[in-house]
């Protein structure tokens, strides 16, 4: 409470005239207690006996004095009442204008409307409880800011709101407060929610570490960095749920924080910005779901990083698009099970830059066992699944292996090189000038037990049986039964 303000010097001037006047009044003052001591005996059967009334005011017949007064006070329960200006002789007390002390109770009980107004401050103060109650609306607004502090403060909707007490009689011998609100349930079951929820939290942050955990290689830069971050995550991780199962071993205690509650739900609301900023750390967590949606877009951010773990099923899904992205590391990985990549089109590596995004200079694809592509296995059986599988570069492709090579087609085979090509169906195998895979002036031809090398009409023609050569009647042919036919206009030996 503020200290009173000190007398100005109006009001000691007007003191050393309260003196004067005070003599005189003694005087009176003898004269009226002999008076009361008369009315005692009459008024004895009153509980509190006014002992002393003292009245400056306007006397009949006398002038009008500039000090204005007036002062009512029991001794027992002691009770001072003044009004007007206040009293600075013997024990000062008051504040100039209306004030009223008391050893007891104050009791207001009012039938119809009250109203409190002032144009400076207003204060009200109390050592014990503090308790309003509105059978409707109860507003607390200001156009500036409205504070409430505590050392813990609750806001919650619950059934155990208690009311006043209506029937309270305007007289008694003590006077109590209403029945407190019993909050009890309400904080208990928040504490025990939050606590298990904060424990379930950190044992699937260990699970997820742990699956995640990888052993230290010295070797690699970056397994080393994030080896080294996985250790000292887990280490205070095992720290902070070790400490958080000890506060529940050892009771909760109380602590300067704010719980929101609402047994129906909690709705926070702004037509601008809400922010939820902490030191720490901010959790969110809900038996069925947690949603984060915006009508344009949505950020998760964190300098060290940011985890998305799901226990059963973790998914990351656009209406439109999705994007993973990192400066300089990206992972994608299925530590026991299969990793499946599907979409309408992939397309892996980049040719061309955009934004920040660096042309692929290198694609490497390994396994151990199998590399299938354009076909997969199931229940055993090897199956093609693609209608085209096309490979394309500036330079140079290179197929390797330390055992055996194979290219195999049901149908056909083409390879196109410059000007030449090579067609190979079940049927023949074609080599010669062509585009596309397809020989138009085949040079070589493989078509059953028959082989024709044929340039220009100059052909030479080889099966099981003859071999022949030439070009159109000018023949030598060579029969497995030992024959030799020379044909043409001229035939030279020697």
């Amino acid at each position: 409470m503020p200290n009173p303000p000190g007398p100005t010097e109006y009001d000691q001037q007007q003191d050393e005239q309260d003196r004067q006047r005070d003599t005189t009044a003694q005087q009176r003052d003898t004269e009226a207690r002999q008076r009361d001591q008369q009315q005692d005996a009459r008024i004895s059967n009153l509980q509190n006996r006014l002992t002393g009334v003292e009245s400056e005011v306007v006397q009949q017949g006398g002038q009008a004095a500039t000090l204005q007064r007036f002062r009512i006070h029991v001794p027992n329960p002691y009770t001072h009442f003044l009004l007007g200006q206040r009293l600075t002789t013997g024990t000062p007390f008051g504040y100039t204008g209306a004030s009223l002390q008391t050893d007891g109770n104050l009791f207001i009980d009012i039938k119809q409307n009250t109203v409190v107004q002032t144009a400076g401050f207003t204060t009200l103060q109390t050592n014990a409880g503090w308790q309003q109650y509105a059978a409707s609306l109860m507003e607390v607004s200001s156009p500036v800011a409205v504070k409430v502090v505590g050392g813990q403060v609750f806001l919650g909707a619950t059934d155990t709101v208690q009311g006043p007490i209506t029937d309270r009689p305007n007289n008694g011998e003590t006077l109590s407060a209403n029945a407190a609100n019993d909050l009890t349930e309400a904080i208990s079951h928040l504490t025990n929610v939050g606590t298990a929820y904060d424990i379930g939290l950190s044992t699937l942050s260990l699970i997820a570490t742990g699956l995640f955990f990888s052993p230290l290689d010295m070797a690699d830069f970056h397994n080393k960095v994030k080896t080294l971050e996985t250790a000292a995550s887990t280490a205070y991780k095992i720290y902070k749920l070790g400490e958080k199962i000890y506060k529940v071993a050892s009771g909760p205690k109380p602590k300067k924080d704010v719980s929101i509650y609402g047994k129906q739900g909690v709705n926070i609301m702004s037509p601008d910005t809400v922010m939820i900023t902490a030191e720490k750390s901010v959790k969110a967590f809900a038996h069925e779901g947690v949603t984060i949606g915006s009508m344009l877009s949505s950020s998760m951010t964190g300098v060290q990083g940011v985890k998305c773990f799901g226990g059963i099923k973790a998914s990351l899904e656009g209406g439109a698009y999705a994007d993973v992205k990192a400066g300089a590391e990206l992972g994608v990985s299925c530590l026991r099970g299969k990793l499946k990549l599907k979409g309408k089109e992939i397309e892996v590596g980049s040719d061309t830059p955009k934004w920040k995004q660096l042309a692929t200079t290198k694609l490497t694809l390994l396994a151990n066992d199998n590399l299938l592509v354009g076909r997969k296995i199931k229940d055993g059986a090897d199956k093609i699944v693609s209608d085209t599988l096309k490979l394309g570069a500036k330079k140079k492709i290179e197929i390797e292996s330390q055992e055996n090579y194979e290219l195999k087609a049901a149908k056909n085979i083409k390879i196109h090189v410059g000007n030449y090509a090579i067609d190979i169906t079940k049927d023949h195998i074609k080599i010669g000038k062509g585009g596309n895979g397809n020989p138009s002036d085949p040079l070589i031809t493989v078509k059953g037990d028959k082989i024709t090398l044929d340039s220009s009409g100059m052909a030479v023609k080889i099966n099981k049986k003859t071999i022949t050569m030439g070009k159109g009647n000018n023949l030598v042919s060579v029969s497995t039964s030992g024959e030799l036919k020379v044909k043409g206009k001229k035939v030279k030996l020697g």
